[in-house]
C-alpha cells in the first residue's frame, strides 16, 4: 500500500507559501519604490498623493516656515514632502523683514529654498574708524580685506574687516607702479585673483599713459608691471586664470595671448578679438572679427576646439557675451539687438550645422550679462528692464527695476543675490528672479557696500561734512 509521507507535504506547502509571500512582498516593494522614485507619497490620512521634496533654509538665524499660510512644526532648515501644485512659502524670525515666494511643486522635483537671506527690520551703523575719501576701494573675494587708495598719497591702505575691531595697516606702493613728476596717477581696480593675494591694477599717469600693474598684496615687492614687462606685444585688457597669479590672459590690438609673468614668455591664443572673458585656463569665449568674411563672430574656444554660434554685421551693435558651466554643462550667452539666445554645449559636435538655442531670453540689447558665481543664474538687463534663468530648474524671470541705479553698480553679492546702489546712495539687494528685495543703507555714491563671508555685517563708507569714516552695519538682531 503506497502511504503519503504527511510530513514531506507539509514541508513543500510551507515552502510554497514562503515563495509567495516573498514573491508577493518582492512585486509590493518593487511597486512602492517605483511609485515613490515618481514622486508618490502617502499622505497623513494613509491616501497616495502624487508629491514633491521641498528643502528650505536661510540665513542669518533659523526661521519659522509657513506653507500656504500654514505654520509648519519645524524651523529651518527644513524638510518637506507636499502634493504637486502651487504654494506660498513664507519665512519669519522676530526682528527681521518677512520672507516670501510663490513656487510650482512639480512630481520627481527636489525643490530647493535654500538661499533665502532675512534682513534685519531696523539697520543702523556704527562708525569704526576714520579714514581719507578713496580714489580706489574694493573688497578682496574672501570679503576679509579692503584695499584703498588716496589720491595723491605713496601708499595704500589694507584694513582688516574684522566685525569686532577694524584693523588698517599701510604699504609703500611697490616700485612695480610708474611714477611722473613723483605721481602714480589715477588708481582704479581691474580684477582679483580668486585666492585673493593679488589685485590687477589700471594705473592712469597723468600724462594719459595708461599701464597695468598686477599688485601682490602680501607681497608687494613682489608686485609686477605688466604693460612694462611686456612693452612690445603689452595687454590693454587682461584677466587672471582663477587663482593663478603668475599667468593672466591679456589683449593686444586684437591678438588674445597668455602672458607668463615670470619668464616673460606669451602665448598666441586668437586674432580679430573684440571681447573675451576666460574660464580658468583652456575655455575662452569670444567675439572677433572674421578673417573669412566681414562679419562678427561670437564663440567659444577651448583648446583645439571652436564653436561659432552667431554672426553680425560689423556695423551692428557689438554683442555682449557671457560663459558659465553648471551641473556638467556649459552655457554660453550671447546678447544682440533682439534677444539674449544662450547655447548649451556648443563644443560639441552638432547634429545641424546651424545650432539651436537652449533658451532665448526676450531682452533687446542687453547692457548687463552675467552668471552668478555659482553659475546656476544668468541675469540680462536692457535699461530697466530685466531676465534671469534658472539652470537647475529650467525656468526663466522677468522683472523691472525702476529706480534709477548707478549702472555699473550693478554685480553679484553672493550665488543668488544680486546687489546695486541707487544714484541717491541707497544701497539694495535683490533675488536672482527681482523678489524680495531690500534697502539697506546709504553710503558714498560709487562705494556700496562690503559683505562679511557669512552675511552677519557689512561695512559702508559714508561722509559727513568733511569727515570720511568706515561703519559697521549688523545684518543680524541682537
Amino acid at each position: 500500500m503506497h502511504r503519503v509521507n504527511i510530513k514531506s507535504n507539509r514541508v513543500i506547502a510551507l515552502r510554497v507559501v514562503a515563495y509567495s509571500v516573498t514573491i508577493f512582498l518582492s512585486i509590493v516593494t518593487t511597486v512602492l519604490l517605483l511609485l515613490i522614485a515618481l514622486g508618490y507619497r502617502f499622505n497623513r490620512d494613509g491616501k497616495v498623493i502624487h508629491s514633491g521634496l521641498v528643502l528650505i533654509d536661510n540665513k542669518p538665524e533659523a526661521a519659522q516656515i509657513y506653507i500656504d499660510g500654514k505654520l509648519e512644526d519645524s524651523r529651518s532648515p527644513g524638510r518637506f514632502v507636499i502634493p504637486i501644485g502651487r504654494y506660498e512659502i513664507s519665512l519669519e524670525l522676530d526682528g527681521y523683514k518677512g520672507w516670501k515666494k510663490n513656487f510650482e511643486i512639480k512630481k520627481e522635483v527636489v525643490e530647493r529654498v535654500d538661499y533665502p537671506l532675512l534682513i534685519p527690520k531696523k539697520l543702523t551703523a556704527s562708525p569704526q574708524i576714520t579714514i581719507s575719501s578713496p580714489q580706489l576701494l574694493t573688497q578682496s573675494p574672501n570679503r576679509k580685506n579692503l584695499v584703498y587708495y588716496v589720491a595723491s598719497d605713496n601708499s595704500l591702505k589694507i584694513i582688516d574687516l574684522n566685525p569686532d575691531k577694524p584693523v588698517e595697516t599701510s604699504i609703500i606702493i611697490p616700485a612695480a607702479f610708474s611714477r611722473e613728476a613723483g605721481s602714480v596717477g589715477a588708481l582704479s581696480t581691474i580684477e582679483w585673483s580668486k585666492n585673493s593675494k593679488n589685485v590687477l591694477i589700471n594705473q592712469a599717469l597723468p600724462s594719459g599713459i595708461n599701464k597695468v600693474v598686477s599688485l601682490d598684496i602680501n607681497n608687494p615687492a613682489n608686485s609686477v608691471n605688466i604693460t612694462d614687462r611686456f612693452a612690445q606685444i603689452a595687454p590693454s585688457y587682461v584677466n587672471y586664470l582663477g587663482s593663478k597669479t603668475d599667468i593672466i590672459y591679456g589683449l593686444n590690438q586684437g591678438i588674445l595671448r597668455q602672458y607668463n609673468l615670470a619668464n616673460g614668455e606669451s602665448t598666441f591664443v586668437l586674432d580679430g578679438v573684440q571681447s573675451y572673458q576666460n574660464f580658468g585656463d583652456k575655455t575662452v569665449a569670444f567675439t572677433r572679427l572674421s578673417p573669412t568674411s566681414n562679419k562678427i563672430e561670437a564663440g567659444v574656444l577651448k583648446s583645439d576646439q571652436k564653436a561659432v554660434l552667431e554672426q553680425f554685421d560689423s556695423t551692428a551693435v557689438k554683442p555682449k557675451i557671457a560663459y558659465g558651466e553648471f551641473d556638467d554643462h556649459t552655457y554660453l550667452a550671447i546678447s544682440s539687438d533682439d534677444a539674449v539666445r544662450v547655447y548649451r554645449d556648443a563644443l560639441n559636435q552638432p547634429i545641424l550645422k546651424k545650432q539651436i538655442p537652449y533658451v532665448k531670453l526676450p531682452i533687446v540689447s542687453a547692457d548687463f550679462i552675467k552668471f552668478s558665481p555659482n553659475n546656476q543664474y544668468l541675469v540680462v538687463r536692457s535699461s530697466t528692464n530685466y531676465a534671469a534663468f534658472d539652470f537647475e530648474n529650467v525656468r526663466s524671470s522677468n522683472f523691472s527695476i525702476t529706480r534709477q541705479i548707478k549702472s555699473d553698480s550693478l554685480d553679484w553679492m553672493n550665488d543668488s543675490h544680486l546687489s546695486y546702489q541707487a544714484v541717491d546712495g541707497q544701497n539694495f539687494i535683490i533675488e536672482f528672479d527681482g523678489m524680495n528685495k531690500s534697502g539697506l543703507v546709504k553710503s558714498d555714491l560709487g562705494t556700496g557696500l562690503f559683505y562679511s563671508s557669512d552675511y552677519r555685517n557689512t561695512f559702508r563708507v559714508n561722509t559727513e561734512g568733511a569727515k570720511t569714516t568706515l561703519d559697521l552695519v549688523l545684518l543680524t538682531v541682537k
